[in-house]
């Protein structure tokens, strides 16, 4: 797992600074294997994270173009223990400029693409790729693990995954609520059909866990699915 040393604004170089403001600074990072600076900035143009990168050797802000450029060529790696092969390469998502390093999983015996997968390139953590793709395999079978839990139980998961997905949410300068519209709601019925009768409880152990008035929470939920649960 490869760390990164987290800048503040006032240490960015002039060159950044003088072109986006600490107003709309969310966060930097010093990235030694590349020989670079990453700063992600708020877009107010777009409404989300903008990320960019400055050469330490060229001493400017690169485009996307440079960046692509730069970027390794693909690796195919053996993970015999799980029995697949992985095609890693990368990619700039469109819009933010975000840098991901993609994995595509491949079973060894079958020769068939069994998943997809891939990690934010510039984040304070980089993880391992086999450790990666086994967290992924092991969501394949997810669901049928889930089915075994009780009430409870199913409650507690959904408490906590909406927790982190908020958080992360939280970190690209976008609003926690944000995530609550009808994708979530559609992924959480393709895994628990009963989710609707769940949802009441669900928020009420999300506004506990985030201290946060359940009603002001409720009302956010429902104005953005829709929906109309109450406690």
């Amino acid at each position: 797992m490869l760390a990164r040393n987290k800048l503040k604004y006032i240490q960015l170089p002039f060159e950044i600074t003088s072109i986006f403001s600490e107003l709309n600074f969310i966060k930097g990072y010093e990235c030694s294997d590349d020989n670079s600076l990453i700063v992600w900035f708020f877009d107010e143009e777009v409404g989300r994270q903008k990320e960019v990168e400055f050469s330490l050797t060229e001493r400017r802000i690169l485009s996307r173009e440079d960046r692509m450029q730069h970027f390794p060529a693909s690796q195919e790696l053996l993970l015999p223990d799980q029995g697949v092969r992985v095609a890693k390469d990368c990619r700039l998502e469109l819009g933010t400029d975000v840098r991901y390093e993609t994995y595509e999983v491949f079973s060894i015996l079958s020769g068939e693409r069994v998943l997809m997968c891939e990690q934010v390139y510039y984040s304070p953590f980089m993880f391992d790729v086999a450790d990666i793709v086994r967290t992924e395999l092991q969501k394949q079978s997810f669901p049928l693990i889930y089915q075994s839990w009780s009430e409870k139980e199913k409650i507690d998961y959904w408490v906590l995954s909406l927790y982190r997905l908020r958080h992360r949410t939280g970190e690209t300068g976008a609003s926690e609520d944000d995530v609550f519209g009808l994708g979530l709601i559609h992924d959480m019925r393709s895994l628990e059909q009963g989710v609707d009768n769940l949802l009441p409880f669900i928020i009420q152990g999300l506004s506990m866990m985030e201290s946060r008035d359940i009603n002001e929470l409720i009302q956010s939920f429902n104005s953005r699915t829709g929906m109309s649960i109450k406690i």
